[in-house]
């Protein structure tokens, strides 16, 4: 099962930060300039590149819009899997289907030499069809279900990402907020510069936390296990099925 790698969102989000950080680098210094201009026009700069961040909503917007379509495209890369598999097994299927009706129609030429025995030759058959019945019906059921686990996961972690972006994006607001006031207020414009970005980085660093907590791989486990039991099981049964049909009509052929 193919997996968004938690890297690829990370580094999407990444962007809104560096983005966020070239907006907030403060001017080092100015030539000709007293200490105290120097700070004068640093925290009036720094007012002023604050007032120019309402922009960065817009870029996780754009960073989120290629998040859903990564998602998208594999979901779409998974339909068609399933898609090559589902042809795949009806050809095959469909082969079995032709081998086993030869089969039969050779049985019965050379060996139904009396009613008893064509008679045998009709059960085995029925018998054999029967369990190839069950067999796939036991297989196509627990695919189903597999598959059907699988898409739930897969919402559930699409759910997850967004409430993680859409809680990313309300830190980083906040923090942005917070240092427009603080700057309003006339507060330290090093200090309120150090604040946020203190902040985006320990929104950051959740986010990068709560998305490394998702285990798609792990969450479709129990699924995969209990389709690959499910169709041993099957498989199984219908190999003891055959097994005795044969059997039963090896006895009646020799009887």
């Amino acid at each position: 099962m193919e997996k968004m790698n938690f890297n690829k969102i990370t580094s999407i989000v990444l962007g809104v930060v560096i983005s966020a950080n070239l907006l907030l680098s403060p001017i080092v210094s100015f030539a000709q300039s007293t200490r105290d201009d120097i700070k004068a026009k640093r925290a009036s700069l720094f007012c002023d590149r604050i007032s120019n961040l309402s922009g960065i909503d817009q870029k996780i917007a754009e960073r989120e819009a290629t998040i859903e379509q990564k998602r998208a495209d594999r979901i779409n890369r998974l339909k068609e899997k399933r898609n090559r598999g589902n042809e795949r097994r009806v050809a095959a299927r469909a082969k079995w289907d032709v081998n086993r009706a030869e089969r039969y129609k050779k049985l019965l030429e050379a060996s139904a030499m009396t009613d008893e025995k064509k008679q045998a030759i009709i059960v085995f058959k029925t018998t054999l069809e029967e369990a190839t019945k069950m067999r796939r019906a036991t297989i196509d059921s627990a695919t189903q279900t597999f598959r059907a686990g699988v898409d739930q996961e897969i919402r559930a972690e699409g759910t997850a990402i967004k409430a993680m972006i859409n809680t990313f994006k309300s830190d980083i607001r906040s923090a942005t907020e917070k240092a427009k006031n603080d700057c309003a207020s006339s507060a330290d414009s090093a200090t309120v510069n150090q604040v946020l970005r203190s902040s985006i980085k320990v929104a950051m660093k959740q986010f990068t936390t709560d998305i490394k907590s998702l285990g798609l791989k792990d969450a479709i486990k129990p699924f995969t296990e209990a389709r690959k039991e499910a169709s041993k099981q099957a498989i199984e049964t219908f190999k003891s099925t055959m097994q005795k049909a044969i059997e039963d009509l090896k006895a009646a052929l020799e009887a």
